[in-house]
């Protein structure tokens, strides 16, 4: 009498027919430990300690009207001003700033709360500055998918209260700044354009002042117009320039990323050399002019620096335009969601999931494993036996 071997002894055990042969001869122990996998898995997913989110949106208009989107680009608007507002806003609630201030203002290195889960619990003497920045890393997410969606503020820890705290400080703290800004900016370009207006109405005086003493009103010799006309340009483009560096430079004192950074300092470095050429430029056409007589000299001198103020003022005006705007009702972002509620529970069905399928899977192969080992060695007492038939 022979007798087929479970798995041959010759090779491993590969074929499907073997496999389905595996299953049909050890069924009961492979849905035992599968089964205990299972509840397991069921065990472990209940124990996951819960988590409370608390979430703040904000939305934000990245694009604003044409014809004030041209004053920013002609301006070299960026950060808080510019068209590109939406990453500012994310880079804002992305930067350690916003950590150190939430920490500072929030004490969170003494509450117990914040360091559940981590090995800083117990041992509140190794808790520092840094270590909590870390942590609020962690905790708190910034999400931003869309142009069309709200910038969101998610954070998640396992007390509601503590997720709370923590995204109503990221939120007023990017409210506080950017209203800060706005202010600020608004308040110095308001003193800007007034003290802008006395340069203006000083140099009509003068102006007035030299046509009633000299009565040179508009007289310059045949080349006057041509080289005044060129003077003139000059000095606007000069004037374009330096206020659109003075903006960059104003930028990069600001927050930011490391590409925006490199970004800014290029260009301020592209537009002080073009304000060098223009200054060049300028000075050769001043020599120019002076070679006119003494008068048409002097009243183009005079007339250069009312052009020249007015165009300031205009420019100054301009800014304060776009910045009213900014600041008026349809600022280019609004708070759509404030974590005013205390914070819900977060959805972990996934997670929980994912441990019951892992321990299900790991609970079969287990099974598997023990029930190829059992064929194995059952393998040689049925050698021997098909050898005694």
């Amino acid at each position: 009498m022979t007798t087929r071997s479970a798995v041959p002894p010759d090779q491993e055990w590969v074929s499907l027919e073997d496999f389905f042969g595996l299953l049909v001869r050890h069924w009961l122990l492979i849905m035992v430990v599968t089964v205990l996998g299972v509840v397991l898995g069921v065990v472990i997913a209940l124990s996951i300690p819960k988590r409370y989110e608390s979430i703040a949106s904000v939305f934000v208009f990245n694009a604003l009207d044409p014809g004030l989107a041209s004053l920013a680009a002609e301006f070299g608007f960026g950060g808080s001003t510019g068209t590109d507002y939406r990453g500012y806003v994310v880079a804002l609630l992305s930067s350690n700033e916003v950590r150190y201030q939430t920490v500072e203002n929030n004490k969170l290195l003494s509450k117990q709360e914040f360091w559940v889960g981590t090995a800083l619990e117990e041992d509140p003497s190794l808790r520092t500055l840094s270590a909590a920045v870390l942590r609020l890393r962690n905790l708190v997410a910034i999400e931003s998918k869309e142009e069309t969606e709200p910038v969101t503020i998610r954070a998640t820890t396992m007390d509601p209260e503590l997720s709370k705290l923590l995204a109503k400080s990221y939120l007023d703290f990017a409210v506080n700044r950017l209203t800060k800004e706005a202010t600020s900016q608004e308040t110095y370009l308001a003193q800007q354009i007034n003290a802008q207006r006395k340069k203006v109405s000083n140099a009509h005086a003068r102006l007035r002042e030299f046509q009633e003493s000299s009565g040179v009103v508009t007289s310059l010799e045949a080349q006057g117009p041509v080289e005044f006309s060129a003077l003139i340009d000059l000095q606007k483009q000069l004037a374009l320039v330096e206020t659109e560096l003075l903006g960059v430079t104003k930028q990069l004192s600001g927050p930011g990323d490391l590409m925006s950074q490199i970004g800014l300092t290029s260009r301020q470095m592209g537009l002080s050399a073009q304000a060098d050429g223009l200054r060049q430029l300028l000075d050769e056409q001043q020599n120019r002019v002076t070679q006119f007589p003494e008068y048409g000299a002097k009243y183009a001198e005079l007339v250069s620096h009312v052009t020249f103020a007015e165009s300031q003022l205009t420019l100054l005006l301009r800014k304060y335009e776009l910045t009213r705007f900014q600041n008026g009702q349809n600022a280019p972002f609004k708070i759509v969601d404030a974590p005013d509620r205390p914070a819900e529970e977060a959805n972990q069905n996934l997670l929980k999931a994912a441990c019951v399928v892992v321990a299900a899977l790991s609970a079969f192969a287990t099974a598997l494993f023990i029930a190829a080992r059992r064929d194995r060695t059952r393998a040689p007492a049925a050698r021997v036996i098909t050898q005694n038939s």
